[in-house]
């Protein structure tokens, strides 16, 4: 309503938490993430993500320790109410949304929305983003359970392989204790493709390891008709070409 200056439909997401009213009565007004009030807390760009991911980064330093090491051990972060509220929504769409951030297959990580327990306003509202933890999250997206999408119908087990990558899916095999066919038929079903645009427009498929840490490699000629290598890749490694503007991924 342009002259009361408030928000009059209606929030579906308002009733995910009906608990919350106990706590704040304040949450009964209509889009309570931004307290009813677009003038102090509108967001037409989409901000309090960046605020969001910026917080993560802040306190946690890395990817690993936001799935394994954030839990309730944080106990106030200057942030926006509607930081709070945002993370208040996270318990119904929690399976998802971990897959999401991480790109982890399993369904072992702890949902981040009881984190935090006391959000107060922030002062500054232009605060800057991490780089890094924002790659993190669109890898996550991007290799996310939800997002995965075949790569080819025959599989990249009937693709032919030059001798050298030959060799390494045989060794790569060895460590992790897989047929090769295993290896490629887990490539084809869960990885991502992207251009790597610093090593002749090759394509890079990156898909979540069997167990542990890290991705799986396989790499492709530009047309993508035949393997030239394959191996095993670090989500930092992915993450700084991301950044860095080396890896395009192809939807």
């Amino acid at each position: 309503n342009p002259v009361t200056g408030q928000f009059t439909s209606i929030d579906p997401a308002s009733r995910a938490n009906p608990e919350q009213f106990l706590y704040d009565p304040q949450q009964l007004n209509s889009y309570s993430y931004v307290r009813n009030n677009p003038v102090l807390y509108i967001d037409p760009n989409g901000e309090i993500l960046e605020k969001f991911f910026n917080y993560i980064s802040n306190n946690s330093g890395n990817a690993a320790t936001v799935i394994y090491g954030v839990g309730n051990n944080v106990s106030k972060v200057d942030q926006t109410p509607a930081v709070q509220l945002l993370l208040n929504q996270v318990s119904p769409i929690k399976g998802e949304a971990r897959k999401i951030l991480v790109g982890d297959p399993s369904d072992n990580i702890n949902a981040l929305g009881s984190a935090f327990s006391d959000i107060s306003t922030a002062t500054n509202e232009q605060q800057d983003l991490s780089d890094r933890l924002f790659a993190g999250a669109k890898l996550g997206l991007l290799l996310g359970t939800r997002g995965r999408s075949r790569i080819f119908n025959k599989g990249l087990k009937n693709l032919p392989r030059v001798i050298s990558a030959q060799k390494k899916l045989n060794n790569l095999s060895k460590q992790l204790n897989k047929e090769p066919n295993q290896i490629l038929e887990s490539i084809t079903k869960n990885g991502k493709k992207f251009i790597d645009n610093k090593n002749n427009g090759n394509i890079n498929i990156f898909s979540p390891k069997f167990e542990g840490s890290g991705f799986l490699r396989a790499t492709l000629d530009p047309k993508q008709e035949r393997i030239i290598s394959i191996g095993q890749v670090r989500a930092k490694q992915i993450i700084n070409g991301i950044k860095k503007g080396r890896f395009s991924p192809i939807k």
